[in-house]
């Protein structure tokens, strides 16, 4: 801490205002590949939304960090290859901001050279209907001007 060399006043260590917040978030060796907590919940979200279902979402490993793991933890119905489950797992693909599900057993049932099955995932509320859902402002009593020939310079 920097002080003027006179000052004599007593340095607070465990002050509040000083106290520097963790990050909640897992980093890997890249620093543009970081997964959050809120990311996290998205990922989450975006399963719900997809109607994906009796499944255990993981953080990504190290080694592939825009791969999250997904493991089987009931049996229920593949959006992909139209089966129900109940032992395969599955996996979610982050492509820079966007979510797709696949499946293993859809993945290794496919054809040599064909494309990998998958569903993306987005999320059906826009933002403006977000917005439309907030609670509309309240208008005070009061004014929050006391005077108003106040000038404020």
């Amino acid at each position: 801490m920097i002080r003027p060399p006179n000052d004599e006043s007593e340095v607070i260590d465990n002050s509040p205002l000083l106290a520097v917040s963790e990050t909640e978030s897992v980093k890997y060796a890249s620093i543009s590949n970081e997964t959050t907590i809120a990311e996290f919940e998205l990922v989450e979200t975006l399963l719900q939304e997809a109607s994906i279902e009796g499944y255990s979402l993981s953080y990504p490993s190290e080694n592939f960090p825009n791969k999250f793991p997904l493991s089987r933890i009931s049996p229920s119905h593949c959006p992909i290859c139209d089966r129900e489950h109940d032992s395969d797992h599955g996996y979610i693909i982050r492509n820079k901001k966007s979510y797709s599900f696949f499946c293993y057993r859809a993945n290794n049932d496919k054809e040599p050279g064909s494309r990998k099955l998958s569903k993306k995932l987005t999320i059906s509320e826009t933002a403006l209907d977000r917005e439309q859902k907030l609670p509309s402002p309240t208008k005070l009593d009061r004014s929050s001007i006391s005077d108003p020939n106040d000038r404020f310079v």
